[in-house]
């Protein structure tokens, strides 16, 4: 990645580790091209769980409580665009006003959670270690304490396979950050 690409032992790197972005532009000014990209990072949902997946209220009470501009501002430094449907915004076809539960709407969240019948135990939230996943997911965890009220918000990070066979088994039992690429 990018270490080999600074030390000369590669011609391209498609991908810059967002902490070193700062630094890739300083050091290769032109010759750095950024361009936008169709992936496109969400939370999931198991819906055989038997919290989130009988609780359509819940879950939207967790979207609403996010503040995905904020994330983008301060940990992506304005690189990335929240996504606002399926479909991500760089795609043709996308619509920005596609998710009705995208946008931060902490007094709807706080009624959809009071509705759900609030929440008790341990929130955990689960994503694949390593691939820059810790601050948004720290942000967000903030953010459901600060919105919801929900004060033990645990994370379960995995290695990215053990994470993709956890959800294909069913055994997530939270919220998963994961991603889509075309």
């Amino acid at each position: 990645g990018f270490r080999e690409l600074q030390a000369g032992e590669l011609d391209i790197a498609t991908s810059i580790p967002l902490a070193e972005l700062d630094a890739a532009r300083s050091e290769f000014g032109r010759r750095l091209v950024e361009r936008r990209s169709a992936a496109f990072n969400y939370l999931g949902f198991n819906m055989t769980d038997p919290v989130f997946g009988a609780k359509r209220e819940l879950r939207q009470a967790i979207s609403l409580a996010i503040d995905r501009d904020g994330i983008i501002d301060k940990i992506y430094n304005g690189t990335r665009e929240p996504a606002r449907s399926v479909i991500a915004p760089l795609v043709p076809g996308s619509r920005p006003d596609a998710c009705r539960t995208c946008t931060l709407d902490v007094a709807r969240a706080k009624a959809l959670l009071a509705s759900a019948g609030g929440f008790r135990g341990t929130l955990r939230l689960w994503f694949a270690a390593g691939q820059d996943n810790d601050s948004p997911m720290e942000a967000i965890a903030n953010q459901l304490r600060q919105n919801l009220g929900i004060g033990d918000v645990k994370f379960e990070t995995l290695q990215l396979a053990e994470l993709k066979a956890k959800i294909k088994a069913r055994e997530v039992t939270g919220p998963f950050l994961f991603n889509w690429l075309m």
